[in-house]
This record gives structure tokens, C-alpha cells and sequence, in this order.
């Protein structure tokens, strides 16, 4: 935008002067102006061009600089090996692409900032997606008004069991990944947590029980497809498992990073 041309600047200042000192100060004020913009103009730089929803956990790829979800851009290398290009410019990027992903913290952060109403609308969006599944989703509880109450022991706290799931954690043994994806099995497979204990706690875990490898280097999938850090175990056995009747299976393998 163009400085405001004020009076002085035409005229001159109070003492006559010809208002050159006035004229440099103007980027000063111009930068320190507060500047409106239509949302319509910026929205397209915080979707994601494979969910078309806004970004989680962004992603962007070295090459182009074009950004992803996290969720979204990985399974796509993964699901299929022609799938070695960027999915909105096509640059090659190899025969290893998700190498080519780093962290874009800075558009994360700006989505959050300039959309802050976009969680809500994300939640109008998930219940229209599960009632198109026929998925019942938990009604969210109100709170209930707190009551002082003996704590019997401090150091238990923890979920109510419908709030718990069960599941089996293996160590990938497909004939399709290479053996130097391989890690070693876990001497406890069936684990029992809450619902809603997210994909990254769950690499830590492994990794640790492990010793040889690092979270990041872990990665989780269910059915054969990669699932996201962000992910919780609700979610991926509503979406991903998909089956009630069994216990959910999770696999792990080395993720290259």
C-alpha cells in the first residue's frame, strides 16, 4: 500500500521547510499500519491439496516448497511406488520421496494464528465424514460440576475402562519391505491403554522398549498403510481398522528420515 500523503508533505512544514524529513519517516508508519486482508486471497496457502483440508502437522517438500499434511502426504509415497512426485508441481523427487519432507513449523503456526476458528469447522467436518460411514461417534460430556471428594490414592489416576482399547503391536514382516526395514519384535505385544493416546506416544514407547532405534525412526501402520503422529488409536480403528468384532493390529518397521 502507498504511504498517506499528509498536508505537511505538500506544503511544507509549520516553519516552511520543504517536509523531506516527514517523507523519509513514511515507511516507518507504513510498517508499523495495520493491514487488513480478505481471507479468500490467503486461504489457499493453508489447505492441503490431498485432504483439502487445512494443514496438520505440516510438511513441506525440500524441493518445491509445497506443503502437506503430515497424514496425508506420507501415505500417498507409501501407497504406491509411481507415486514418487511432488502432487501439486510433479518435480521427481527419487525413489525415496518422503526423504525429501521436512517439518513446516512456520505455516503450522500461521494457520493456527489467521484460522483460529478452523478446529470448529474441522469438527463439523469429521461427523459429517463419520455419518457418511455410519460410524455412532461418543456424545462429548458436559462437565460436571466438581465435588470435593477423598482421593484414595494419589497415584492412581487414570481412564474409566470404556475409555480403554486393546490392541496388538507386531514387528512388520511383509515379503514387500526390505529387510533393512525390519526391528525386532517386542517381548510384549498385547497392550491395553486409552482410546485416545496418540500415534507419537506410542513410537516413543516402542523406541524405548527397543533401544536401538529412535521415535522418529519408527513408523506405525495399520491394514498395511502408514498411519500419521497425530493420529489417535480411536481414530485409526474407526477409520482404518474398521472392525469391531477383532482386535485392532498395529504394525511397526524402520521409517527413513
Amino acid at each position: 500500500m502507498a504511504p498517506t500523503t499528509t498536508a505537511s508533505d505538500r506544503n511544507g512544514g509549520a516553519d516552511g521547510s520543504s517536509g523531506s524529513g516527514a517523507a523519509a519517516c513514511d515507511p516507518l508508519l507504513v510498517d508499523a499500519r495495520k493491514v487488513t486482508i480478505e481471507l479468500v486471497q490467503i486461504n489457499e496457502h493453508f489447505v492441503c491439496s490431498l485432504c483439502h483440508g487445512y494443514l496438520r502437522d505440516a510438511q513441506a517438500i525440500k524441493e518445491c516448497l509445497h506443503t502437506f499434511c503430515n497424514g496425508c502426504i506420507r501415505p500417498h509415497f507409501m501407497s504406491d511406488k509411481r507415486n514418487n512426485s511432488c502432487p501439486t508441481c510433479r518435480v521427481e523427487l527419487g525413489v525415496r520421496p518422503w526423504e525429501q519432507l521436512m517439518p513446516d513449523p512456520a505455516i503450522q503456526e500461521l494457520t493456527v494464528k489467521i484460522l483460529p476458528d478452523f478446529r470448529e469447522q474441522d469438527r463439523i467436518l469429521a461427523e459429517d465424514f463419520y455419518a457418511q460411514l455410519g460410524i455412532p461417534r461418543k456424545a462429548v460430556a458436559k462437565p460436571a460440576v466438581e465435588q470435593p471428594a477423598p482421593v484414595r490414592n494419589k497415584h492412581v489416576c487414570g481412564p474409566s475402562p470404556n475409555q480403554l482399547v486393546s490392541f496388538e503391536v507386531r514387528a512388520q514382516r511383509s515379503r514387500d519391505a526390505p529387510l533393512f526395514l525390519w526391528l525386532k519384535p517386542l517381548k510384549k505385544s498385547q497392550m491395553r491403554t486409552q482410546a485416545l493416546l496418540k500415534i507419537m506416544h506410542l513410537r516413543k514407547y516402542i523406541a524405548k522398549k527397543l533401544r536401538s532405534v529412535r521415535p522418529e525412526e519408527v513408523e506405525v501402520l495399520c491394514r498395511g498403510t502408514p498411519v500419521g503422529p497425530e493420529y489417535s488409536l480411536e481414530f485409526i480403528r474407526r477409520t482404518i481398522w474398521k472392525s469391531a468384532s477383532s482386535k485392532m493390529v498395529l504394525e511397526f518397521r524402520r521409517q527413513l528420515v
